[in-house]
């Protein structure tokens, strides 16, 4: 079982839809957008599985979806002013969402230090078929 507690060493994976605005392709990175919901960014912990399972899980979760697969370390959300909370699902043991300290929804600020430094795992322009083969 996953424990409660989301340790500063676990990786962060979000699937980001291919939409223009989340997407920065003069610089290959993930905007800032990418990290903003009201209801809190969802992310899958990594959960001490290989990161090839998290992206196979993820591209099955979102089969009907084009998108790519960032990552991002729990301490540096913590350290940028982010709180990653587990918050399991039925389906998905691994499931956290990512919330400010103020509100639930990310500064502006604090998404932008999240984007910056998130590091890619599967491009925007690489389709998910592509990726179990």
């Amino acid at each position: 079982m996953v424990n409660n507690e989301v340790s500063n060493n676990e990786w962060l994976y979000r699937m980001v839809l291919n939409k223009p605005n989340y997407w920065k392709e003069n610089e290959n990175r993930v905007s800032s957008a990418a990290f903003k919901d009201s209801k809190g960014v969802s992310v899958d912990r990594d959960g001490e599985r290989p990161e090839s399972k998290i992206i196979e899980e993820l591209n099955h979760r979102f089969i009907e979806k084009i998108g790519g697969i960032v990552k991002i370390q729990a301490g540096f959300c913590r350290k940028s002013g982010a709180i990653p909370l587990s918050k399991p699902e039925v389906d998905n043991v691994y499931h956290c969402i990512i919330i400010g300290k103020e509100s639930v929804e990310l500064t502006n600020s604090i998404a932008r230090q999240l984007s910056k430094n998130a590091i890619t795992v599967m491009p925007f322009n690489q389709q998910i078929s592509n990726i179990s083969s």
